[in-house]
């Protein structure tokens, strides 16, 4: 297990906690907090968009098998490289550049919560956008040099 699987697992756990802390609360004593259910939003928007390049670093994402298993090695790899070019690059670029616009306006208004007792700094959780789908096009780089490179012969 690595650091990044190691970190999410972390990040699930207190999810999982802040969500029982806030149903033991709310049901136990009729108490409810909003900085805690904001909080639990926060930490697994952080998780999805750590998740994410995570998942196609390890080729976890999902693929209509049925089809491509029947594929030969050539036309998969045309369908992946194509698919990275004219799909996925613009695709993701376009998402960095609208999420950085969307979390660099919140930041400079300061956004905080509008909801009383809410976390300040909203525009934090709207920058793990930006930031997720920038190592989403790191990994994809990646994966395109993969899929163009000719394989290493062993020895």
């Amino acid at each position: 297990m690595n650091s990044i699987e190691k970190y999410n697992i972390y990040l699930l756990l207190a999810i999982v906690f802040l969500i029982g802390v806030d149903i033991g609360l709310r049901y136990l004593f009729s108490y409810s907090k909003v900085g805690i259910m904001e909080l639990e939003w926060y930490l697994f928007a952080l998780f999805v968009m750590l998740s994410i390049p995570y998942c196609t670093h390890k080729d976890g994402q999902v693929r209509v098998d049925i089809f491509y298993n029947k594929y030969s090695l050539k036309t998969k790899k045309t369908i992946e490289i194509l698919s990275l070019i004219f799909l996925v690059f613009p695709w993701i670029v376009n998402l960095i550049y609208t999420s950085f616009r969307y979390s660099n306006f919140s930041f400079k208004m300061g956004e905080g919560s509008a909801d009383p007792g809410g976390l300040p700094f909203r525009f934090l959780v709207k920058l793990f956008i930006p930031i997720g789908f920038s190592l989403l096009l790191l990994i994809s780089f990646r994966e395109l040099i993969r899929w163009i490179s000719p394989p290493v012969k062993q020895q």
